[in-house]
């Protein structure tokens, strides 16, 4: 089974902004586990499965470089970028 094209490319965003959040966990409390929890909490659902949910979810973060199979040239250029923005928002 596999996710059409869209969706995919969607979860990758997602999961690509998810992981950002959660590299600078120490400024905003946003770890893997709190935004796990954060996403997963809000169905009203048995807890063995938000259990089992929310690990997924960690998992997809914290493994998003391997799923999505980042090259080496897309993480420089993301930190260039990430420097770049960093710079801008000191300057202001």
């Amino acid at each position: 089974m596999s996710l059409p094209r869209v969706r995919l490319q969607t979860l990758r965003r997602l999961l690509d902004h998810l992981k950002d959040v959660t590299e600078h966990a120490n400024a905003n409390l946003a770890s893997v586990e709190n935004i796990a929890k954060a996403e997963e909490g809000k169905e009203f659902q048995g807890y063995d499965t938000m259990i089992h949910q929310v690990n997924v979810l960690k998992d997809l973060i914290l493994n998003y470089t391997i799923i999505f199979r980042v090259s080496l040239r897309e993480m420089h250029a993301k930190s260039k970028m990430d420097m770049l923005q960093s710079k801008a928002n000191s300057a202001k």
